[in-house]
């Protein structure tokens, strides 16, 4: 289940045994159009995306898995001038308390989402990872689609941050059920020095619990979570707050040509970004002879929280997200969307839509 090399969708090249390395390569012009955006905001913007992942074995043991050095990079860079002013970047141009779009850092930002080392033993049914981690590469992670809302990816309750420090670890109890847990750091800004934190510092504690059914079509995650940090209250002042919460996932197989997702998840605290959440959705293969292209369809209802720094203006804010993406040959693709935001939690506004158009070259 946690195999070495981690074979799965995400990476172009196989591991190739005689060196040991893994990577992926995914280079993207990306543009994007906004409609009854918030005032500020560039509407039309112009955007390149780099997100490549290493996986390189360090040392070999054929019996328990090995030892293993996974290192993620991302970056944004806006490609004219308006598109290129971190000021007035699209991706906070909705006031919603989902993202707009997962891959995009900054308008001109590079950052290692992960260095890590990761120890497998058990006869490769357990892992220990340590280092600067992205927890959303260990829970609740869509393995099936490419969305652009953030929350359509990975949860948006659960606290899974990325380029911080963290502790995680995993094991297979059978065939069919794993457990992973793990301790991470929070606080820390995109592409900075994790053990200097300028806001919102703390920790959390994040468990899960996997069953695949089924034979394998299907997967429940159950995820139960702790976090601690300081922030703005309503009164304006700084406060050390907590929350807890509980989170599931259900990811199933209906056929070769469907795969569907549900998700649900609760936390205490007033201050996470996302404090309830409700989504389903579904990629489907709507031309049989080619099982690379898909129609994506989400659907979800998140809550945001009310804090010092956010006045919650609508309680639950409504996303619907339909793409689709067409794979032109083994190393280029293209990928259309269109999100619309109904009553967006951070403005007085009843509907706003956003177009985006994605070229993605791949190896």
């Amino acid at each position: 289940m946690f195999a070495p090399g981690e074979n799965g969708p995400e990476f172009k090249k196989q591991l190739n045994e005689k060196t040991g390395t893994q990577f992926i390569f995914d280079l993207v012009y990306g543009y994007w159009a906004l409609d009854n955006g918030m005032p500020g905001y560039t509407k039309d913007t112009n955007i390149a995306i780099l997100y490549t992942i290493l996986n390189q074995r360090l040392f070999r043991d054929d019996v328990n898995g090995g030892t293993w050095l996974r290192v993620d990079l991302a970056g944004s860079w806006g490609l004219d001038n308006q598109s290129d002013d971190p000021s007035s970047l699209y991706v906070g141009g909705m006031g919603m308390c989902s993202g707009l779009h997962t891959d995009v850092l900054d308008a001109h930002d590079a950052a290692l989402l992960e260095v890590s080392v990761k120890q497998f033993f058990a006869r490769k049914r357990a892992m220990v990872a340590a280092g600067m981690i992205k927890l959303n590469n260990y829970f609740d992670r869509v393995s099936h689609a490419r969305f652009t809302n953030d929350n359509f990816e990975s949860s948006g309750v659960l606290p899974l941050p990325y380029n911080n420090l963290a502790l995680v670890g995993q094991y297979e109890l059978n065939r069919d059920n794993w457990v992973t847990a793990a301790i991470t750091r929070m606080g820390v800004r995109w592409g900075m020095n994790p053990f200097n934190a300028d806001h919102a510092n703390g920790y959390a504690v994040v468990g899960e619990w996997g069953h695949l059914f089924h034979e394998g079509k299907g997967k429940v995650r159950i995820s139960p979570f702790f976090c601690s940090q300081d922030g703005l209250g309503k009164d304006g002042r700084m406060h050390d707050r907590n929350a807890v919460g509980i989170f599931g996932s259900v990811e199933y197989q209906l056929n070769d040509f469907v795969r569907m997702y549900g998700r649900a998840g609760w936390a205490s605290g007033d201050y996470l970004r996302c404090t309830a959440e409700a989504s389903v959705g579904a990629t489907i293969n709507l031309i049989p002879s080619r099982p690379n292209d898909y129609l994506g369809v989400g659907i979800g209802f998140f809550k945001g929280a009310e804090s010092g720094a956010n006045a919650l203006v609508n309680e639950f804010e409504k996303i619907v997200e339909l793409m689709y993406r067409y794979q032109i040959n083994d190393y280029l693709y293209t990928s259309v969307y269109y999100h619309m935001i109904m009553d967006a939690a951070y403005r007085d506004k009843d509907f706003a839509a956003a177009t985006g158009l994605q070229v993605g070259i791949c190896f």
